[in-house]
């Protein structure tokens, strides 16, 4: 009958017939360990995803040394906030002698008429005038309003900046030397020296 058990039969030339073998037990099962995350090369990832480096630590023991701002240049103007009348009917002729008193810290207001001029000297402070010398059609000479800033103002030094031809000639403002300025690029060096700097 093929489903019947086999039969050991103890035969004297083979020997005893063999003992059935206990069962081996099976081996105890061990929890599965968590996964260990490997490095993953720095190149293999996406610019996203790149790590940030960690900003570098300070040396143990050595004191935070707190951010000092650098010192300011020193300035160069000589005056500050100082102001300046300039009458003219030309301003624009005279823009390099302008910048010039800008680089020295001082404020240039321009009139084109004496009688803007002495609305601005009653109205503000200013620390000298400069005026011209070939207005045409101003209700009155340079050599008055020249005067006239003087008996209203006696401590406000004038200047007249006009070429020599005019300065000297007939009814040329009465004025010291050092108050007349004829060449270009003369009129900063007068006014430090009326200034006192």
């Amino acid at each position: 009958n093929p489903s019947a058990q086999p039969v050991t039969v103890a035969s004297a030339a083979f020997g005893p017939a063999p003992t059935a073998l206990a069962p081996t037990p099976a081996p105890e099962q061990q929890p599965p360990s968590p996964p260990v995350d490997e490095p993953i090369p720095a190149a293999s990832l996406s610019p996203e995803a790149a790590p940030t480096p960690d900003p570098p630590q300070q040396a143990a023991g050595v004191p935070q040394q707190p951010y000092v701002a650098p010192p300011r240049a020193p300035q160069k103007s000589v005056f500050r906030l100082g102001r300046v009348l300039w009458v003219d009917d030309d301003p624009d002729s005279h823009v390099p002698d302008v910048v010039a008193l800008h680089r020295m810290g001082l404020t240039v207001t321009v009139a084109r008429h004496c009688e803007a001029a002495l609305a601005y000297l009653a109205a503000e402070k200013y620390l000298l005038v400069v005026t011209d010398c070939g207005r045409e059609g101003d209700v009155m000479t340079t050599a008055d309003f020249i005067r006239t800033v003087r008996r209203n103002y006696p401590g406000v030094p004038t200047i007249a900046y006009a070429p020599g031809t005019i300065v000297t000639g007939p009814g040329a403002p009465e004025l010291p030397h050092d108050q007349v300025v004829t060449t270009p690029g003369e009129l900063p060096s007068v006014v430090g020296r009326l200034l006192g700097r």
